[in-house]
């Protein structure tokens, strides 16, 4: 898959950056002639524009390498939404997309850090260590951040994961009885297209989570909820064939980049 280059500084973009979601309105005629509206949902799309400033030669490069490589408007490829949450049902433990390990137990209906009851117990009950995670078809090379709300009765030094399958790094992070957001960082791998993200517990361990987030960012932002589709599309599109350059000063060029959902 191709995917949409990281800058020199780790980030996707520059800001000011804009999204925008576009809705498509069906209108149907009764047999009386009243108009009946809808929306349809299958012909929305997400856009971006970005306007990237100040590029260095070799950030400009990647640039036009990236362009080359899609061929303007003709090759998809994929893209992280910068303002959302890579993960999908980031809330929702016990959705089919979060991966458990043989043994591993999950509890739902636990308060929350917000005052709610959106949170989980993970429990392993088990002599062996587990792991609860979920898998993104993302680029390994990409600069990434985990994060997640943590809780336990006793203090205890539980390991965040992140990494490409087989080779992700498992960073120890020390949770007590109350709510704390752990994060941790990948170190990007020469290869590999698919991230995983959790936590492992310990033999006879348990924890209270909530609100596990992924993004392409240096530190974490606010946490935003996700439902059946994250932040990561597989399929975006650049909505103009020509890449336009301005060169302001010596090793430092800017352009603008009008992403959209296929």
């Amino acid at each position: 898959m191709i995917y949409f280059p990281q800058l020199r500084n780790d980030a996707l973009v520059q800001y000011p950056a804009g999204r925008t979601r576009i809705y498509r309105t069906v209108e149907t005629l009764t047999e009386e002639l009243r108009p009946l509206k809808s929306t349809d949902p299958g012909a929305q799309r997400i856009r971006w524009k970005m306007l990237m400033r100040g590029l260095s030669d070799s950030e400009r490069q990647a640039v036009e390498q990236f362009h080359q490589s899609v061929e303007g408007q003709f090759r998809p490829f994929g893209f992280m939404d910068p303002f959302d949450n890579l993960l999908a049902w980031s809330t929702d433990f016990a959705n089919a997309i979060w991966h458990k390990d043989a043994g591993i137990v999950l509890t739902p209906l636990q308060p929350d850090p917000t005052g709610g009851t959106q949170g989980f117990l993970v429990s392993n009950p088990t002599a062996l260590s587990r792991r609860f995670y979920q898998i993104l078809p993302v680029a390994c090379w990409y600069q990434l951040i985990a994060s997640v709300y943590l809780k336990s009765a006793l203090a205890t030094a539980l390991p965040l994961v992140i990494g490409p399958i087989g080779n992700a790094l498992s960073v120890p992070v020390m949770v007590g009885n109350s709510w704390e957001r752990a994060a941790v960082r990948n170190q990007p791998a020469a290869s590999g297209e698919e991230m995983l993200t959790g936590v492992e517990l310990a033999p006879f361990t348990e924890v209270q989570c909530f609100g596990f987030q992924l993004e392409p960012t240096l530190v974490p932002a606010v946490y935003k909820t996700t439902a059946g589709i994250g932040g990561f599309y597989a399929a975006c599109r650049l909505e103009h064939d020509a890449l336009d350059w301005e060169t302001e000063g010596v090793n430092s060029h800017s352009t603008e980049l009008v992403v959209v959902t296929a």
